[in-house]
């Protein structure tokens, strides 16, 4: 079993915070990655500095250009080359050094209508920025791979254009599948999202019994809020109510989060009206309240594609196998034996998952389908001068000590333009037992 140790970074001492913050500036608005690398090495050797300097600096930075209030376009490619438009509503004194959150607003019709819904729905919230893209891959649960990372790539997209609080970004799908896709963005990039809100939805990921109570353990630190009017939209108001009818996905999220107390709650109403006074304000200050815990010690996540692998401190780096990639899926068991525990095993099966613990100076992970993984650490999860204990259930077990870098804060900032809660180290685990700094 192999580990490395990286040269330690220059020992604190006082060094201008001007020649500092100018190299930070520069670092973030170049974009040839060989002049950037030059920069980064001008930090490191910058007299006096030192990782928690660079981390502290990092937060004061102001790296975003002014932009207008109100509505404006943004154009961005997609991971497999498609261009992309969204709907950016800028609020009023909007300034580029202080951070806002930041709704994602999944909605069909004219984009005046939408506009207007937007400006209700969050009213509650405060100054927001508000996303509205179109045609966004990715959200359905039966998309393809190469569209899975589109959701995380747009968001990416806004964060490097506004100051986005990258702690309070919402999502709120209005319709059928707007609603599922919201539902699912907050299953399966759960890292990004703050909050949800589904309207209307009708879910679509296929059996809901059996999936369901495994994957919405993902939102354990993440609400959601459902509503719907008369009869779920899943479920006609002709459904018999028998054993061997179709399962109401609403119904089944209900009953799953009510028993594993998870935040998620889900709400019949006679109307779901665009007025001001909605009879269900109170669970959207409930959404638009929650925060991204950061330095949440525990985590948990299920997921379908690689693009979906990250959570919390946790990335997955390869996939073991191929990804499941059929749109359908039908499953069938022996009369003797008990479906629901077949068929749990089976979606199971097919699903990646990324679990892990850091219990003081100790961290422990369990994986399914990852060759490969990825720890991203901080000061605020453990303390990096002292020795760590890894143990990935059966493949990786070291006591290894690590530096936290420069190099590694501005990386990792850059690489998600996430300037709050940029990881001063990185360790990558193999399933061959490696574990490396990087």
């Amino acid at each position: 079993m192999g580990s490395s140790v990286g040269r330690a970074d220059s020992t604190p001492a006082t060094a201008p915070d001007s020649n500092l913050t100018d190299l930070i500036q520069r670092y973030f608005t170049e974009t040839d990655s060989s002049k950037r690398a030059e920069i980064r090495v001008s930090i490191e050797t910058c007299e006096g500095v030192d990782v928690a300097q660079v981390i502290e600096a990092l937060g004061r930075a102001n790296v975003w250009e002014p932009m207008r209030a109100g509505p404006t376009d943004i154009a961005c490619e997609t991971a497999t080359g498609r261009q992309r438009t969204a709907r950016l509503i800028v609020p009023e004194g909007y300034h580029p050094s202080v951070s806002y959150p930041l709704v994602v607003l999944l909605y069909e019709g004219p984009l005046a209508e939408a506009e207007t819904f937007s400006q209700i729905i969050t009213q509650d919230i405060g100054p927001v920025l508000i996303a509205m893209p179109r045609d966004l891959a990715g959200g359905a649960f039966a998309s393809p791979s190469r569209e899975a990372g589109e959701p995380a790539n747009l968001l990416r997209e806004i964060r490097q254009r506004c100051h986005v609080d990258t702690d309070r970004v919402y999502v709120v799908g209005a319709g059928g599948g707007n609603g599922a896709a919201a539902i699912n963005l907050a299953l399966f990039h759960t890292h990004w999202i703050s909050g949800a809100i589904a309207l209307e939805p009708v879910p679509d990921v296929p059996y809901p019994r059996q999936a369901y109570p495994f994957l919405l353990r993902n939102l354990a630190g993440t609400p959601l809020f459902i509503a719907y009017t008369g009869p779920s939209a899943s479920r006609p108001a002709s459904r018999p109510a028998d054993e061997l009818a179709p399962p109401d996905p609403l119904e089944v999220i209900e009953a799953v989060a009510d028993r594993q107390k998870l935040p998620v709650r889900v709400k019949r109403f006679e109307d779901i009206s665009l007025s001001p006074a909605k009879p269900w304000t109170d669970a959207l200050v409930d959404v638009w309240n929650a925060r991204r815990d950061a330095n949440a010690h525990d985590v948990s996540h299920w997921f379908r594609y690689p693009a979906q692998g990250r959570m919390g401190w946790l990335r997955q780096e390869a996939f073991d196998g191929e990804p499941w990639e059929d749109s359908l899926i039908t499953i069938l068991s022996a009369p003797s034996t008990d479906f629901h525990t077949y068929a749990t095993k089976v979606l199971q099966s097919k699903l990646a998952y990324l679990g892990g613990r850091i219990d003081g100076q100790r961290i422990t992970i369990t994986t399914q389908r990852t060759d490969r993984l990825e720890l991203r650490l901080h000061e605020g999860l453990l303390d990096l001068s002292r020795p760590i204990e890894i143990e990935w259930a059966g493949h990786t077990r070291a006591t290894v000590r690590v530096t936290p870098r420069i190099s590694t804060v501005l990386e990792t900032a850059y690489e998600d333009w996430d300037l709050q809660h940029p990881a001063s180290v990185r360790l990558i685990a193999h399933r061959n037992g490696t574990l490396d700094q990087r």
